[in-house]
């Protein structure tokens, strides 16, 4: 029982356990010692107690001699002073007679002979006094018979009786005092005795429980240690010790490790057996072991290789090879041709390391075959791309976040002048003044591509001017991406020079612009007066018929001039915007009235939702606009259809929709609708008239506002055009207003 209550304690209680058996003990000496400290202090202070009251007496025993020998004297004279003193040796006796009492009140062995002391003392202090009082009276003959009786009868009865009670008080307490010093005596050396056997005591208890405590300890450390020899030797430990404290917790998580360690050294041989690397030790320069895979990957079996110099499997650079095996004495890292049994060759990649304990290389040899052809493809892959950098129409540079170039291709040298290695570490705005690395961001805020997955956004393109490192300027335009790498942004931008479009452009809005003034003046003459040929009754009708076609040919001439002239200034942002605060609805019913004619001539009804919505915009553009898109859908909708207009207003933006149920717009030609002098078929210039650049006119003056234009269809059921406004002008705007 005692046993099993044991092997249940842990090494703090039973630590705990020693300390408070000795902890016990010491309290118990502590005790005994207090107890007899105790006695000692009670004894010292009797003693001392019998020293003040034998003290006391004495001075009693002088006060009282001092009173009766003032009494003796003023008996026999008249001295006015010696009744005085008589008086103060009285008074004197009564102040130490109440010490006397305090003292003798908690001694009983001292209150019998006390109250005896202070009766006969009381009764002489009446004596005295009463012979003070006569001898002061002022009848001589009194004082002679009684003052003088009653001092006889005090030296004649009371004195006798004082004395014996001095002398009996006196005896008892010396012979108090006598028994207090050997009891004192005696209490001391009890003390010394505990002091002395409590030491011896404990000494001998806590050497007796430490070598109790240290042996229980030691003799089951001696079996974990044994336990770890048996397992570095692999082999059976001895049992388990049983026991619930620290050491047998540390016993039992041992035997716990112990299993994990050898299940883990049967699934590292397993491993090793069934791993598709080849696994193998080199010790003296040959190979000792090798696992299963070396028949698969090499076609050699483990008796082929086993004893086998390692050299024979190399199909080139044998002897270096061998050398760093041999001389490697840590880890070692190498590629190796290996020849496999048939002829073949495997591209292979060692790592040996080197185990000092067991003086051999641990090697494994991993297959890199396919690596290897993949490393070629890539290097052929990164030798085309640089062929098409290098031979790209297209400037290309690549940009950190903060706008330093990284790299460039030949083209954007060509361009900007600058050699390759100079453009490297230049901020953008070195050449291009213009971007910044705010306007950087902003242009490739939409553009994002992570992990190399292109956003679906529309790329945005720029015009602004380069400055060459002759410090000509020439006009480029740039696009740029962002790709999101390993968390650093990387920033491709595309240029192209764009001087000879610049020049072309000029040319065409010189000469439209040239065309514009020849020929609208003359035409317009012509057209007056074919008008008022037309109104010339002498005609005849053939004549008539020929007339009207002509004004009506010349009218359209005079439309597509116009249409031209409006679209190269919007195009060249010469034609100024007069934007105000305008209602949206107003706009949308001048335009539905411009067009109402038209439309009951088509048979065509139309139709508006109401909007309360006033943007700041050039109401006669959007108007114009609208009447556009508007004679569009009446022109492709058939007769009895209807062409409504939708106004819908989000948080911060305006659209308008035009739907008609027309035939609709073949999704080939939907990218292409709003480009100028475009037609969905070559015949609808002749069947439903107009000049091809409406619709490119809308374009450009919705994005003059700041918006955007669209066109959603399906061939055969209609179309929907489309634009958006920005609801809030850009302060720019509504500061030069």
């Amino acid at each position: 029982m005692k046993a099993s209550l044991a092997n249940t304690l842990t090494l703090k209680q039973k630590g705990l356990i020693l300390i408070s058996v000795l902890l016990f003990v010491e309290l118990a000496m502590v005790f005994i010692l207090g107890a007899l400290l105790y006695k000692a202090e009670e004894s010292i202070h009797n003693e001392s107690q019998a020293r003040d009251i034998l003290a006391c007496v004495n001075y009693l025993y002088i006060l009282k001699r001092k009173a009766e020998d003032s009494a003796d004297y003023f008996v026999g004279t008249a001295r006015p002073e010696l009744p005085k003193k008589v008086h103060e040796a009285v008074s004197a006796i009564r102040s130490e007679l109440e010490n006397l009492r305090s003292l003798t009140r908690s001694s009983p062995e001292f209150a019998q002979s006390a109250d005896a002391l202070i009766s006969s003392l009381e009764k002489n202090v009446q004596i005295w006094s009463d012979m003070v009082r006569l001898r002061s009276s002022a009848n001589k003959r009194d004082w002679d018979t009684a003052g003088r009786m009653r001092h006889s009868t005090l030296r004649d009865t009371n004195t006798q009786e004082l004395v014996k009670a001095f002398f009996s008080f006196q005896d008892k307490t010396s012979a108090l005092l006598k028994k207090n010093s050997a009891k004192n005596l005696s209490t001391q050396s009890n003390i010394m005795l505990w002091i002395l056997v409590g030491v011896v005591f404990n000494v001998v208890l806590a050497i007796l429980l430490a070598l109790a405590f240290a042996r229980g300890i030691t003799s089951r450390l001696g079996v974990i240690v044994d336990n770890s020899k048996l397992l570095s030797v692999e082999k059976k430990l001895n049992p388990p010790l049983g026991h619930t404290d620290e050491i047998g917790d540390l016993d039992r998580v041992f035997h716990d490790m112990a299993s994990t360690l050898q299940e883990a050294l049967r699934r590292d041989r397993a491993l090793t057996e069934n791993a598709m690397d080849v696994i193998f030790t080199i010790q003296d320069s040959r190979i000792t072991k090798v696992n299963h895979a070396v028949n698969d990957s090499w076609g050699y079996s483990q008796e082929e290789l086993i004893g086998k110099l390692p050299d024979q499997l190399f199909a080139k650079n044998k002897q270096e090879i061998v050398r760093e095996l041999e001389t490697c004495r840590s880890t070692l890292e190498l590629e190796a041709a290996i020849q496999r049994k048939d002829g073949r060759l495997v591209d292979t990649l060692w790592v040996a390391q080197w185990s000092e304990h067991e003086q051999c290389l641990f090697c494994v040899a991993h297959d890199i075959t396919e690596r290897k052809k993949e490393e070629q493809l890539l290097a052929s892959s990164e030798m085309r791309l640089r062929t098409v950098l290098d031979t790209m129409l297209v400037g290309l540079i690549r940009t950190t976040d903060d706008g330093i170039i990284e790299a460039a291709n030949p083209k954007v040298c060509e361009i900007v002048q600058y050699r390759n290695e100079e453009l490297q570490g230049q901020h953008l705005s070195s050449i291009f003044p213009q971007l910044t690395t705010s306007v950087l961001r902003d242009l490739t805020a939409d553009n994002l591509s992570v992990d190399g997955a292109e956003s679906t956004q529309a790329i945005k393109t720029i015009e602004i001017e380069a400055l060459a490192q002759s410090a000509a300027t020439l006009p480029v335009e740039i696009s740029a991406g962002r790709l999101q790498i390993s968390d650093k942004p990387i920033y491709l931008l595309t240029i192209t020079d764009i001087s000879a479009r610049k020049e072309l452009q000029l040319a065409k809005q010189e000469f439209i612009g040239m065309i514009s003034e020849d020929l609208a003046t003359p035409l317009s003459s012509v057209h007056d007066f074919l008008k008022v040929l037309t109104a010339d009754t002498n005609l005849t009708q053939n004549g008539h018929d020929r007339a009207v076609l002509a004004v009506n040919n010349v009218g359209r001439l005079l439309r597509l001039l116009d249409d031209l002239f409006e679209i190269n200034e919007l195009e060249s942002g010469q034609l100024e915007l007069k934007p105000s605060m305008v209602s949206i609805q107003e706009i949308v019913d001048r335009a539905i009235d411009a067009v109402r004619v038209f439309a009951e001539k088509h048979k065509v009804t139309l139709e508006s939702n109401q909007a309360s919505s006033r943007i700041f915009a050039d109401g006669d553009r959007l108007e114009r606009v609208l009447v556009n898109l508007l004679s569009n859908a009446i022109k492709f909708s058939p007769e009895g259809a209807m062409v409504s207009v939708s106004i819908t207003e989000s948080e911060h933006l305006l659209q308008i929709k035009v739907i008609d149920h027309g035939r609709g717009i073949p999704a080939s030609h939907l990218s292409s609708v709003f480009t100028a002098f475009k037609q969905v078929t070559s015949s609808d210039a002749t069947k439903k008239g107009g000049t091809g650049l409406g619709l490119a006119i809308c374009k450009a003056v919705i994005e003059q506002h700041g918006g955007s234009i669209g066109v959603d269809s399906v061939e055969g059921e209609g179309s929907t055009f489309w634009f958006e406004l920005p609801l809030e002008p850009p302060v720019s705007e509504i500061a030069t207003t």
